[in-house]
């Protein structure tokens, strides 16, 4: 292993409060609710702007700071992205349904912040989230991923940064195999590997936090690889599947 190691701490460790109580993720409690205007992609070019009550078929590029997208749905079509973070920028989002998109749901490029609420995000070609630094996602439902034939699709992936907290998200990717026996299909040709993966091929990584949240499947719950220190920290999951860290591509099961 060399000088990389993964620290786990647990909820004492951390010397959190109690868990607050809540209603798990769903369809009852995340999206948007009400009239929605069509509309076609979205670019966000000038700071502070604040765009609601879309139902946007396309994507939505996010290039300047401090604005924000609320209550509205981007089917992305099959774009490689539903949302993408541009570098340096801050962005919040909330009450968004995500879907029909080819790689990520949501994308953010190094540097600034992005915060997501009450997001539902599925039905996609591969993976849900690729995250880098500072930031924030609380009662969000991630599910159905990994459409592709070859996917292997991941609930988030973290791939460098720091300062990355996932609370009250359910990570809801069941699958009835392992990675050592393909195909690992549930109902509708839905593929999935990690419910959290992180890699630090492209960084160091740490100071992530996954509080109060429920972890549903995936061949492993938790897939790590590290070039890099890792400092992983998590509390409370309602269920917490096979847990996976790995150097060099070895994998530990369940």
């Amino acid at each position: 292993l060399g000088t990389s190691s993964v620290h786990l701490h647990t909820i004492n460790d951390l010397a959190a409060p109690p868990p607050t109580a809540g209603s798990r993720p769903g369809i009852t409690n995340t999206g948007p609710v009400g009239t929605l205007t069509a509309s076609g992609s979205v670019t966000f070019n000038d700071p502070n702007v604040t765009l609601q009550n879309l139902d946007i078929i396309g994507s939505v590029t996010v290039n300047a700071p401090g604005c924000s997208l609320l209550n509205c749905r981007v089917s992305a079509g099959g774009a490689d992205y539903a949302v993408k973070t541009n570098a340096g920028v801050d962005f919040t989002i909330e009450d968004v349904d995500i879907l029909n998109f080819g790689s990520q749901g949501i994308i953010q490029l190094s540097g600034g912040s992005i915060t997501g609420r009450r997001l539902n995000i599925h039905e996609s070609q591969k993976d849900g989230l690729l995250c880098n630094s500072n930031a924030l996602f609380e009662d969000c439902w991630i599910h159905h991923l990994g459409l592709f034939p070859t996917s292997h699709a991941d609930g988030t992936q973290l791939q460098q940064g720091n300062n990355v907290t996932y609370r009250r998200c359910f990570f809801d990717l069941p699958s009835p195999g392992n990675a050592d026996s393909p195909p690992d299909i549930v109902a509708g040709g839905y593929r999935s590997d990690a419910c959290f993966r992180v890699q630090t091929r492209n960084g160091p990584s740490g100071n992530y936090l996954l509080e109060d949240c429920w972890i549903n499947g995936g061949n492993y719950s938790f897939q790590v690889e590290w070039s890099n220190d890792v400092d992983l920290a998590h509390a409370n999951t309602a269920r917490f599947d096979p847990f996976d860290a790995s150097s060099s591509g070895a994998w530990y099961g369940p």
